[in-house]
């Protein structure tokens, strides 16, 4: 668990700071965008696909919120 400094506010990546990490290697926003169209696209087979990694990739987004929020409340923040 790297706890060296981060240089973004994203999700992506503070999260792995809690010890949390994505089920999909190719987890991330343009790639969301991506199956999303596949998703919305003719090939049937590929929209399925599509829909069921957008489906695990927003429930993998959300289980890195509740990390994040679980790990930063066991931080003491305290400034004395």
């Amino acid at each position: 668990n790297d706890k060296s400094p981060v240089c973004s506010y994203s999700i992506k990546s503070i999260a792995p700071l809690s010890g949390f990490s994505w089920n999909a290697d190719d987890a991330g926003g343009a790639n969301s965008l991506l199956k999303y169209k596949e998703a919305t696209g003719t090939d049937a087979l590929a929209a399925d696909a599509a829909r069921e990694w957008l489906r695990n990739y927003n429930v993998d987004d959300v289980r890195a919120t509740m990390a994040l929020r679980n790990w930063l409340r066991t931080l003491n923040l305290e400034t004395n």
